[in-house]
């Protein structure tokens, strides 16, 4: 540097592991400014020249260390981390705990829907026999009242048997929904002397119905049963249940006396299993003609 002729100096600035090149400068603008520096550790590097043109090579260095923002540092990612992960278990308990819940309310309908109105029911059911016993040969009035009694309370106490077993957590399993099928069809048809032929594929081990879709299933299943065994008139019955997919296929299927879809009585309860299976997205078809029998299919998302 010359101190005789000091505006003839020239410098020349680089900040090691940021600049590729030097930057050159002369006396009046002795100033290097650096904007949006990356973390890490910088060299800056200065030389300069005198007015002869004669440059210092060796120069002088400063070290420079810029530290990253607390939200671009380790602990800070660790601290994101820690926090999701609590974030996920506290939502995990919640659920848990409103699924718990939920379970304890629907063991409590199932238990006083089974021990209150089911006892009531049965006693009333009990006492309108023996009360018949005593009036049908005096007064047949009555005792056909009786008989509708007795009937109608029998029926709501089976209605109400499905309705307890629909919301009876233990019974989320599709294992459980295949044996009360398969019990309640063979009680009702052996009755009628009809043979039953049962099939359920294996896939449908694993599967779990929403307290909502199996109530629907089992009930479209225990109509469509009961027509078979009122009305068909058949020797056999064909029952098959799978899984495609995510969807449960079933069909109902009798060598019965069939019946003409354009003129059907509403005992055979096809708006009633039309209308459920609508409620779970489904699809419902119907196949028969009188002579050729009955089937019955249909298909829903099983999750």
């Amino acid at each position: 540097m010359s101190f005789i002729n000091p505006e003839k100096n020239l410098f020349a600035f680089k900040l090691d592991g940021f600049d590729k090149d030097w930057h050159t400068t002369d006396y009046k603008n002795r100033i290097a400014t650096y904007t949006s520096l990356p973390p890490g550790n910088y060299n800056f590097l200065v030389k300069a020249s005198n007015n002869d043109g004669v440059w210092n090579e060796d120069g002088t260095a400063i070290h420079i260390t810029i530290n990253p923002p607390f939200w671009n540092t380790w602990w800070f990612y660790i601290l994101c981390f820690l926090m999701l992960v609590l974030t996920l278990y506290v939502l995990y308990r919640y659920r848990l705990n409103q699924i718990l819940k939920l379970q304890h309310v629907r063991n409590k309908i199932a238990s006083d829907l089974h021990d209150d109105i089911g006892s009531t029911l049965s006693s009333i059911a009990i006492y309108s026999e023996l009360a018949n016993e005593e009036v049908k040969n005096h007064s047949p009035k009555a005792s056909s009242l009786l008989d509708t009694i007795n009937e109608n309370s029998r029926n709501t106490i089976e209605s109400m048997s499905d309705i307890v077993w629909a919301i009876n957590p233990d019974n989320d399993r599709f294992e459980n929904i295949l044996q009360r099928m398969r019990t309640f069809a063979s009680a009702i048809l052996e009755a009628k002397n009809m043979a039953l032929t049962f099939e359920s594929s294996a896939s449908l081990s694993g599967l779990k119905l929403s307290m909502e879709k199996r109530k629907n299933l089992y009930l479209i299943f225990k109509e469509a049963v009961n027509n078979v065994a009122k009305y068909s008139g058949g020797k056999n019955c064909s029952i098959k249940i799978g899984l495609e997919g995510k969807v449960l296929n079933m069909e109902i299927a009798d060598v019965g006396i069939g019946f003409d879809l354009n003129n059907y009585g509403p005992g055979n309860g096809l708006i009633n299993m039309k209308k459920r299976i609508d409620e779970m997205r489904g699809k419902f078809m119907v196949q028969t003609a009188i002579g050729k029998g009955t089937v019955i299919q249909l298909s829903f998302p099983a999750p």
